[in-house]
C-alpha cells in the first residue's frame, strides 16, 4: 500500500513539472500510462461527435496522437477543440494492431472517455488495478464524477441476478431510467445531461414520457451543438405541434371513413329496382304495408315480397333500421 502511494506521488510530481512548463498554453491534456512491451508506446485522441458513436472507431475520428515516453508520460495540445465542451476518447493499441482497434470490456479494454474543451487543462493517471484503464483518475475535468456516475447507473441492471424473471428486470430498468432522467433534468452541464438521456433508452420510452421530453427540449432547445442536433433528429416526434397534427389526422380519417360509408350505401341502393326505391321511401316515411299497397296499386303479398328483397339487398333486418338510415 505504501509503495503504491509513493508511485502515485511520483507520477503526480513528474506531471506537475510538465504542466508547469506548459501552463501558459491553452488546451492541454497530459497523463501517465505505465504499459508493458505488448502495447504500442503511443496514445490516440478521438473526438466523439455524438453519443451513438462512443463505441465506433475510424481514422477520421482520431484527431491527434502522442508518444509515450520511457516513464509513461504523454501530452496533447487541444487548442483546436471548440469552446463548447466535447466528448473525447483516449485509447492505445497492442503492437501490430491498427490504430483503429477498439476493445470493449474486460482487462484488455484499451480506452476511456472524458469531457473537455479548447481551454481545458487535463491530467490523467492510470492506477492499473485490474486492467490498464480499470481505474482512471482525471484531474481538471469537473464532469468526470458525474460522467462515471451516469455510466455506472446505466450498467447496473446488467450486473444483477434476476432468477429468470423478465418482469423483475424490466422493473429495475424502469427505475434506473427514471433516475437517469432525473439526473438529466437536474444537471447543469448540457453535455452531461444529454449523456444521461442517451443512457436512459429515450427512443424506447419517449411516448411514455412525452411531457418530460417537451420540458427538456424547452430547457435545452437553444443548444446548437452537434450532440443536441443529432438528439433532436432522433426523437420519434420532432414537431412541437404533434398534438395538433394528430387531431387533424384523426379528423381526416373520420371524414374518409364517412365518405367510404356513404359510397357503400350508394352502392347498395343501386341494387334496388325503381319500384323498390319507391317502397323504401315510403317505409322511411313510416308507411304500413297496406298503405304502400294502396299507394303503389299492388297486392299486399307483392308489397311483402318487395320489403323482403329490400331488407336483403340493404342487409338490414327491421323497419327500425330503415327509419335510421340516411339515404341522402
Amino acid at each position: 500500500m505504501r509503495k503504491s502511494i509513493y508511485i502515485i506521488l511520483y507520477i503526480l510530481l513528474s506531471n506537475s513539472i510538465r504542466v508547469q512548463a506548459i501552463n501558459d498554453s491553452i488546451g492541454i491534456v497530459t497523463g501517465n500510462l505505465i504499459i508493458d512491451s505488448t502495447w504500442e508506446p503511443k496514445v490516440y485522441l478521438s473526438v466523439i461527435s455524438n453519443f451513438d458513436k462512443m463505441y465506433t472507431m475510424s481514422n477520421k475520428m482520431i484527431v491527434s496522437e502522442s508518444p509515450i515516453d520511457s516513464i509513461g508520460n504523454f501530452h496533447f495540445n487541444i487548442e483546436f477543440l471548440p469552446e463548447e465542451e466535447s466528448l473525447l476518447r483516449i485509447h492505445i493499441v497492442k503492437k501490430g494492431n491498427p490504430a483503429t482497434t477498439l476493445v470493449i470490456g474486460g482487462n484488455e479494454e484499451n480506452h476511456f472517455f472524458f469531457i473537455a474543451n479548447s481551454k481545458s487543462k487535463i491530467n490523467i493517471q492510470s492506477l492499473r488495478i485490474n486492467g490498464l484503464f480499470s481505474k482512471i483518475i482525471i484531474f481538471g475535468s469537473p464532469n468526470t464524477v458525474g460522467f462515471n456516475q451516469i455510466t455506472e447507473l446505466s450498467e447496473y441492471p446488467e450486473f444483477l441476478n434476476y432468477d429468470s424473471i423478465v418482469l423483475e428486470k424490466e422493473f429495475v430498468e424502469k427505475i434506473v431510467n427514471e433516475r437517469l432522467r432525473f439526473l438529466a433534468d437536474t444537471c447543469k452541464n448540457p453535455l452531461l445531461s444529454l449523456y444521461a438521456i442517451y443512457k436512459s433508452n429515450f427512443e424506447a420510452n419517449y411516448y411514455k414520457n412525452i411531457e418530460f421530453y417537451k420540458s427538456y427540449l424547452k430547457k435545452w432547445g437553444d443548444n446548437e451543438s452537434t450532440y443536441f442536433k443529432t438528439f433532436k433528429k432522433q426523437l420519434p416526434v420532432r414537431d412541437s405541434n404533434w398534438e395538433y397534427i394528430l387531431i387533424v389526422s384523426l379528423i381526416i380519417l373520420f371524414v374518409v371513413l364517412g365518405l367510404l360509408s356513404k359510397l357503400n350505401k350508394s352502392r347498395k341502393l343501386n341494387k334496388l329496382s325503381v319500384q323498390e326505391r319507391k317502397i323504401l321511401s315510403l317505409l322511411q316515411q313510416g308507411a304500413t304495408n297496406q298503405e304502400i299497397s294502396n299507394e303503389c296499386h299492388i297486392e299486399l303479398s307483392t308489397v311483402k315480397s318487395h320489403v323482403s328483397n329490400i331488407f336483403s339487398k340493404l342487409k338490414i333486418k327491421s323497419r327500425k333500421e330503415v327509419l335510421n338510415m340516411k339515404l341522402k
